[in-house]
């Protein structure tokens, strides 16, 4: 049999599945949204594209120039963590996704 119980205690619970149910949803678009390039201007986006997915510094500077980027712009650009793995001491890197 079914026992009675009280109302409320079916709104609370409603109440609390919505809870959860929200905050599931606004952490599921924060973690799918979360793109590292999108910090970025038009030029570093199109030359992060147009690299290899390993890369020595000194023979990009072609590509670099083209994109107008040069100097401690580059330096700061290929030292950022979430883009570029650092391979070895002497200007290689590997970029983390393509």
């Amino acid at each position: 049999m079914i026992e009675q119980t009280p109302k409320n205690t079916f709104n609370d619970a409603i109440i609390l599945v919505e809870y959860f149910r929200e905050n599931a949803l606004r952490l599921y678009n924060k973690l799918s949204s979360i793109n590292p390039l999108d910090n970025f201007s038009d030029n570093k986006q199109k030359l992060f594209k147009e690299l290899g997915m390993e890369l020595k510094k000194s023979d990009q500077a072609e590509l670099f120039k083209k994109h107008g980027i040069s100097g401690g712009s580059l330096a700061g650009f290929l030292n950022k963590k979430d883009l570029f793995k650092r391979v070895d001491s002497i200007g290689n890197y590997q970029e983390k996704f393509k």
